[in-house]
């Protein structure tokens, strides 16, 4: 068995050391950290120098990030285009005749106020510079260019090189100098145009896949739907039933019998609606409209019963497309309340004629992380991705500083851009 060595104390040099030794060594040594501070002192001094002299150059600034008056003036030209774009209808279905020019911008919007187009420009467009330096603060604190980023956005602009200016960068220079831009403002720009377009799926999933790490944000976002039991009572028309079965049509519409006012079909219907209109006006408790519900099922939609809507969901928009009164009565009702829409005709193209009752019901929890079987949430994790990366973009937007460089810009004058621009 091996014994363990025991450690040796130190060797200690105990001989006497002279008087005039000892202050050599401490002058050497203060001499040696003198230097050692000077250099460090020295770099720091020249680091901050760079730094100042970059900051002061900075058209517009936020958090780390800042963008010269060469980038601002690329930036300037490309949201410039997008606002003609929006003015000509290309976007928005608006039918401004825009040419850029000093007279036109310098045109009122309107007869009766002061406000030109060229006041919207600016508002438009330093707003989307805000957008894009806040977006690109977020992606440096939380993100990093990878390889692949690095490489997308080389290509891109190489690609704009070649094909407009034969890879040639004094040509891109000198076609690009009305526009107060060069190839190296360009190339940034584009990275910041990349890093502001790729946060949502850098963050979230191209779809909002990643959601599910933002609970407490899904949890706001549900917020914005409501549910609803929707029930339809026909007054004109009912589908025609065989022992239980609806009837086809060759084309594969239900087949339908009329309802002729005065039979008991009818005035049963018209009692059942007074009954429903009697839950409105506080008569009779919310119970009776599920047993009418249950009664009218065969002639009503499952999936409208204890729907989820949202103005900006699919189902929504695809339900309103059909419905347009029915839903926008919807959204103006409170929690545990009702509404009531009469349609007298099938003009609208939903060819149902009679009352359709509407309830708002409180969410039930967590509602859109369960089976969704008629696709209320469908598309939820892509549009809390959007709602949440948006609101984070918002709330540090308003720190952007917009300096004299930027100000002195003339948006009027820098020419929209429409050819040089990078696709990713």
């Amino acid at each position: 068995m091996s014994r363990k060595r025991k450690k040796s104390a130190p060797i200690v040099n105990t001989a006497p050391v002279s008087t005039k030794s000892a202050e050599k060594s401490k002058k050497i040594l203060l001499i040696i950290i003198s230097a050692v501070l000077g250099a460090a002192i020295l770099v720091g001094a020249v680091f901050g120098i760079v730094l100042g002299v970059r900051n002061a150059s900075y058209a517009a600034y936020i958090d780390g990030v800042g963008i010269d008056e060469g980038v601002a003036n690329y930036l300037a030209a490309y949201f410039k285009a997008d606002y003609k774009a929006i003015l000509a209808g290309q976007l928005s279905g608006s039918s401004v005749t825009v040419t850029d020019t000093p007279a036109f911008w310098s045109t009122k919007v309107h007869p009766d106020v002061e406000t030109t187009y060229a006041d919207y420009l600016r508002l438009y467009v330093e707003d989307a510079i805000r957008n894009v330096l806040a977006a690109n603060a977020i992606f440096d604190m939380r993100l990093t260019l990878e390889y692949e980023d690095r490489a997308e956005i080389a290509v891109a602009t190489e690609e704009i090189l070649t094909y407009w200016c034969g890879g040639d960068k004094s040509v891109f220079n000198d076609e690009c100098e009305k526009y107060g831009f060069d190839y190296n403002d360009f190339k940034a720009a584009t990275e910041m145009l990349y890093k502001a377009t790729m946060l949502r799926t850098k963050l979230f999933g191209g779809a909002g896949e990643k959601m599910s790490l933002y609970s407490d944000e899904c949890n706001e976002f549900f917020g914005k739907y409501k549910k609803f039991k929707i029930l339809f009572i026909r007054t004109d028309k009912m589908i025609d039933y065989i022992d239980g079965e609806p009837q086809l049509n060759d084309d594969g519409t239900y087949k339908t019998v009329d309802i002729v006012e005065g039979t008991a079909e009818y005035n049963e219907r018209m009692n059942d609606i007074a009954k429903l209109q009697g839950i409105i006006d506080g008569e009779y408790d919310y119970a009776l409209f599920d047993e009418l519900w249950k009664k009218y099922e065969k002639e009503n939609e499952k999936q409208l019963y204890g729907c989820y809507l949202m103005q900006d969901s699919s189902y929504t928009k695809k339900l309103s497309e059909k419905y347009s009164k029915i839903v926008s009565a919807a959204f103006e009702l409170e929690e545990n309340s009702f509404a009531r829409v009469d349609d007298k005709s099938s003009d609208d193209g939903n060819t149902f004629i009679g009352s359709t009752f509407i309830l708002r019901e409180k969410n039930s929890p967590l509602a859109y992380s369960l089976p969704d079987e008629y696709g209320y949430f469908d598309d939820f994790n892509s549009l809390a991705a959007s709602t949440v990366m948006q609101a984070m973009v918002d709330e540090i937007e308003g720190d952007v500083e917009l300096r004299d460089r930027w100000k002195n810009i003339s948006l009027v004058d820098i020419p929209y851009l429409e050819t040089f621009v990078a696709d990713f």
